[in-house]
């Protein structure tokens, strides 16, 4: 009996959170979000129900939803790093370094498996990168042959400031949502369990299927100043930041 009473006071707790965070998308109506190209995802979702009514929409919701809020975080990211004067794709990289520690660097093998580029791509970043004082390159006391990427003082106080700016803004974004007892924890381990889930969806079928033929991909300095990326396309680039 405590087991069942424990169950049915977390399902009302649960409950109770769930009323308590739809009521804060009723009070976020936007300006244009009904609209049928520019609208939020509930206008996409409700336009493939319509579409393939026999679609389970569940699971493929929250996809939409994910993949979209990962696209605005990377739009407002964009901003905070033109404030900063650096690409996105750049600073993901400082970041990357960042991480490291104080003293922390990678060597240009590990920064074309993070964002699966090309080594003529890693070697135009890296010197672009140097031009503006925010990486420098050190010898590899492990590989004569090779050598480590490292923040300079000025990039690590670039990035540390674009950083801190970043979580500012989710924080004050979020504020209203993670005030609520329990919201930030039970919302962190359902998108942990997502992403667990696609890393090891991914890693069997990496296994099971055949890679397919790489083509040769465009020369690392054409186009505008930015490089071709595949962020977006790619797991391993989302860990870069």
């Amino acid at each position: 009996m405590r087991l069942g009473n424990k169950t049915l006071k977390e399902t009302r707790k649960s409950n109770r959170l769930l009323s308590q965070i739809k009521q804060l998308n009723l009070d976020l109506r936007l300006v244009g979000q009904d609209d049928p190209i520019l609208g939020t995802t509930d206008v996409m979702a409700k336009q493939w129900r319509h579409e393939q009514p026999g679609l389970e929409l569940g699971a493929f919701e929250l996809a939409l939803r994910v993949r979209r809020l990962a696209m605005l975080l990377d739009e407002r990211l964009s901003i905070v790093c033109r404030s900063l004067g650096i690409s996105l794709s750049d600073f993901l990289l400082l970041m990357a370094l960042r991480r490291q520690g104080l003293s922390g660097s990678l060597r240009p093998t590990e920064i074309m498996k993070m964002h699966s580029v090309t080594s003529g791509t890693v070697t135009y970043r890296i010197d672009k990168l140097i031009a503006q004082d925010f990486v420098a390159r050190l010898k590899d006391p492990a590989d004569l042959r090779s050598y480590l990427v490292c923040l300079t003082a000025h990039g690590r106080k670039v990035v540390d400031q674009g950083v801190q700016r970043f979580a500012e803004i989710n924080d004050v974004a979020l504020r209203a949502m993670t005030s609520l007892r329990g919201t930030t924890e039970l919302f962190t381990e359902m998108l942990r369990y997502y992403e667990l889930r696609m890393e090891d969806e991914l890693t069997m079928e990496a296994l099971a299927v055949p890679s397919a033929p790489k083509f040769a991909s465009a020369h690392p300095r054409a186009g505008k100043n930015d490089i071709a990326e595949t962020r977006g396309t790619s797991r391993k680039t989302q860990r870069s930041a």
